[in-house]
């Protein structure tokens, strides 16, 4: 397995019965190879009794072990990437601070992100220049701390993907500055 899997071994055999490698000898022989993201996760469920969660992991996993499947890109082809930090400030103060009209993120070659629809003191959308989804979500924590989860879907491949995320990593960490 050259790519890092989505869980370790003992876990995954621990909730299905069997690793990863028992996993890949079950969906090569019933011919996994040949089949549809949808197709083997059903089999996974339906034929082996696998938690349709644990479905999804095992598929992704045996499609990024294949070669059919990068590290961060789902099942549609397109990809995502994700960053967090935590800010030192309640989530009704981040909130203000991403929703701030002086404040545009920029991402992807320094291209400004556009503003979409927020929920107030949980989550701020935006669009990125090439109709990306972005979102940061945000979770309160103890001592006045918030969690600023950062998830980018519809990206267009690992390049888009990696660029992405490091440019929100830049924006996280801006936004602890200012909060801080």
């Amino acid at each position: 397995m050259s790519e890092k899997m989505p869980m370790a071994a003992e876990k995954l055999s621990a909730a299905t019965g069997r690793d990863w490698e028992g996993w890949f000898a079950v969906l090569d022989s019933w011919g996994a190879a040949d089949r549809t993201h949808p197709e083997i996760a059903a089999h996974l469920v339906e034929e082996h009794g696998v938690d349709g969660w644990w479905a999804q992991s095992v598929t992704v996993g045996y499609e990024r072990a294949r070669g059919r499947r990068a590290t961060g890109q789902r099942a549609d082809g397109t990809f995502t990437a994700s960053a967090s930090k935590t800010v030192r400030a309640d989530p009704a103060a981040v909130y203000r601070l991403l929703t701030d009209p002086a404040f545009t993120p920029e991402v992807e070659d320094g291209v400004p992100a556009e503003r979409g629809t927020s929920t107030q003191d949980k989550a701020v959308r935006f669009r990125g220049p090439h109709g990306e989804r972005l979102e940061v979500r945000l979770t309160a924590k103890e001592g006045g701390r918030t969690v600023a989860a950062f998830q980018g879907s519809g990206l267009a491949g690992p390049e888009q993907r990696d660029a992405v995320k490091e440019a929100w990593k830049r924006v996280l960490g801006e936004i602890a500055e200012r909060a801080e």
